[in-house]
């Protein structure tokens, strides 16, 4: 389904990959398969080598998609660079750099987003799919209250949530 929805607006094969990469780990955090030891073999490794299997996608960027996806750190990434601000997996990795953001700071979404956005370029893109990635491995409990609050459509949203994880028999109503 990620593949056929990508295709929609991003046909290129480098976005398809991306995209598949972060639904194939969504769909494994929501199923609770994150060990909790490595995010990276555990979440990450298995939805980067499905994605390495599209059609279309070169050696090269296959190599380029795993440099991105095992960043360690945000300046590796060169969010803010101008000639690249918007690539596919430059979010991608920018996600991924999150989602394996280890802390017991009970802050650890907030410091997570703040650093991603403080870094540029496609800051709410990027923001978009990190905070994506990081919420579902940590929780809707661990997101800071405050900006749950601050969402005008809060509830709807959630409501939307709890029928949409209800259909995938995620959740009971």
């Amino acid at each position: 389904a990620a593949d056929s929805l990508c295709r929609t607006t991003h046909a290129e094969p480098r976005c398809i990959a991306s995209c598949l990469v972060v639904s194939l780990c969504v769909s494994r955090l929501l199923r609770g398969e994150d060990t909790g030891k490595d995010i990276m073999e555990s979440i990450i490794r298995p939805a980067l080598v499905r994605a390495s299997e599209q059609p279309g996608l070169t050696d090269e960027w296959k190599q380029e998609m795993l440099r991105h996806a095992e960043a360690k750190d945000l300046s590796d990434l060169a969010l803010d660079d101008r000639r690249t601000i918007g690539y596919t997996f430059k979010c991608l990795g920018a996600g991924l750099w999150a989602l394996r953001t280890q802390s017991d700071d009970p802050e650890v979404f907030r410091s997570a987003i703040n650093q991603l956005i403080l870094a540029g370029g496609d800051a709410d893109t990027n923001g978009t799919v990190a905070g994506a990635l990081l919420g579902c491995r940590l929780g809707f409990s661990q997101l800071p209250k405050e900006w749950i609050a601050g969402m005008p459509y809060s509830s709807w949203l959630e409501a939307y949530v709890q029928k949409i994880l209800f259909m995938l028999q995620l959740r009971r109503i």
